[in-house]
């Protein structure tokens, strides 16, 4: 996978390639980042959140849709 770690859906991916989003078999495929201005500091969780930096009431929630 490549891009941003295939998280499009299969209808707008490059070269038809697969994606998380379609290939995943996990029941929840929400994913958050943690980004910094430090590159080295930023991550990504899958599936989820990090609950040990954040509540869930501090979230802002966003449907992807296709």
């Amino acid at each position: 996978m490549s891009g941003i770690v295939g998280l499009g859906y299969g209808s707008i991916s490059v070269d038809n390639l697969p994606t998380y989003v379609d290939e995943s078999t996990l029941t929840d495929k929400s994913f958050s980042f943690v980004l910094h201005l430090n590159p080295e500091n930023s991550y990504m969780t899958m599936p989820g959140f990090d609950e040990s930096i954040a509540s869930l009431d501090q979230f802002t929630f966003h449907n992807v849709i296709e």
